[in-house]
């Protein structure tokens, strides 16, 4: 319903926390949560089930005693291919939200897993 609403703090180290705020923006849509394996999703749905937008966030989990320079470079890289991510993924969104694209064709070197799963769903469904 419009006005469903859910607020997420998030622990983002060093005593300081981030939080977002995600609203239904229209009536007849609602907010959705799911959670597993460190992810926690939380998406505006519409009335018949479409996602409007999702916000993901993602926490690690390491050892006792894992090489702390090691966790830093990690999650330093997580954070610069995720930012690079979002950007593309934004602008793919504004690109197909105007309508002009019908339907895109893969890389053939870059997106052999999309490729591959695609042809396994062709093949499941005859």
């Amino acid at each position: 319903m419009k006005g469903d609403r859910v607020e997420i703090v998030i622990d983002a180290g060093s005593g300081t926390t981030r939080t977002y705020d995600v609203t239904a923006t229209r009536a007849g849509r609602r907010v959705n949560v799911t959670h597993g394996r460190g992810v926690v999703e939380v998406s505006e749905i519409t009335r018949g089930g479409s996602t409007v937008r999702t916000a993901r966030f993602l926490d690690y989990f390491f050892a006792p005693g894992a090489d702390e320079e090691w966790v830093r470079e990690l999650l330093e890289l997580d954070g610069q291919v995720g930012r690079e991510d979002r950007a593309l993924v934004e602008a793919v969104q504004r690109g197909v939200s105007t309508g002009l694209v019908e339907d895109g064709t893969l890389m053939a070197e870059s997106e052999q897993l999309v490729a591959r799963f695609q042809q396994l769903v062709r093949d499941a469904v005859g």
